[in-house]
């Protein structure tokens, strides 16, 4: 934990989000999250979202919506809709390129509306993770059949993991609903090609990672790197957001959801904080916020006409409470 920790402020990275908490050893992980992000000089403050199949355990433990301090909070809760498309699991409407088979989806769509009704009626936040385009139809279904309870509240922040293929329906109904999207942006730049070319097909491929299209519908949205299924670095991501090269070739996938460098920064800044429920304390520079703040060698908005520019920007130090954890 205390190296990841470490390669994420090098990074450039002050708040992270931990995305299963409670998965392997149950509610344990939360004290023992806790007690690492207490110590003294650790480099970074976060966030929990906690496993949603343990959900009655937390619950026992005492664990509610926003638990914890400054340094770590339980935020959310998570479940998991499918599996990922370049492992072929990601659960799809159509076959994969060249396979019989479309992927493998977690739970029923009955069950899946029943475990998000369970979180909302307990007061979480659901994060809920979805890559094929039909495990995104099963998760919109459960949400809008979960925004018909007593117990709905939009203004919780619910989203949706990776959003990997969305169509327009999804983002329409997301918008109505006020569901957002987490990006694993590296989708585009590490997979992209494969997933053009070997996995998905031309058509599905340039529904990667619509965040132009997100942005036109007014939502939020945030980037991610799932780690370790890809590197920590933010600027990796703003990059791809804004210029959507392909590392294998430089070919850029569907030009038209490219973003401005400056919209782009949103998505790793104030936007990543706010569907962490962390806007008030950190994500931008103002008064009254943690002084959680890092030092680049060049202003990623100055490569608005050369967007890949921004990846190879160095991180001089990144703060944590005006505290320098890290310096190159």
């Amino acid at each position: 934990i205390t190296g990841i920790a470490a390669m994420a402020a090098k990074a450039g990275v002050t708040y992270v989000h931990e995305a299963a908490t409670g998965a392997i050893a149950g509610v344990g992980e939360v004290d023992l999250l806790h007690r690492v992000f207490g110590q003294s000089g650790f480099p970074v403050r976060g966030s929990l979202s906690l496993w949603g199949e343990r959900l009655s355990d937390f619950t026992a433990a005492g664990i509610v919506p926003g638990s914890g301090d400054d340094r770590l909070r339980s935020q959310t809760v998570k479940w998991v809709s499918d599996g990922s498309n370049q492992g072929y699991t990601g659960f799809m409407r159509q076959n994969y390129l060249g396979r019989d088979t479309r992927g493998v989806a977690s739970f029923t769509p009955e069950q899946l509306a029943a475990h998000f009704a369970a979180t909302v009626q307990a007061g979480w936040p659901i994060m809920c993770h979805a890559n094929g385009d039909a495990a995104l139809d099963m998760v919109m279904a459960a949400f809008a059949e979960t925004a018909k309870l007593p117990a709905w509240d939009a203004g919780l922040r619910h989203r949706i993991e990776h959003s990997s293929l969305l169509h327009d329906e999804h983002i329409t109904a997301m918008a109505a609903l006020g569901v957002t999207p987490s990006f694993l942006m590296n989708h585009v730049r590490l997979w992209g090609k494969v997933m053009r070319d070997d996995i998905l097909g031309a058509p599905r491929a340039d529904l990667l990672d619509r965040y132009a299209s997100v942005v036109k519908a007014g939502l939020r949205a945030s980037f991610h790197c799932d780690f370790s299924v890809s590197p920590i670095g933010p600027l990796n991501y703003i990059a791809t957001a804004a210029a959507r090269t392909m590392a294998d070739g430089g070919e850029v996938l569907n030009p038209a959801e490219r973003v401005p460098v400056s919209q782009a920064v949103r998505g790793s800044t104030i936007d990543a904080a706010w569907m962490c429920h962390a806007d008030g304390l950190v994500g931008s520079l103002t008064a009254g916020k943690a002084a959680d703040f890092v030092l680049l060698a060049d202003d990623p908005t100055a490569h608005e006409e050369d967007p890949d520019a921004v990846r190879e920007i160095g991180v001089l130090a990144t703060y944590l409470d005006g505290v320098e954890v890290h310096s190159a």
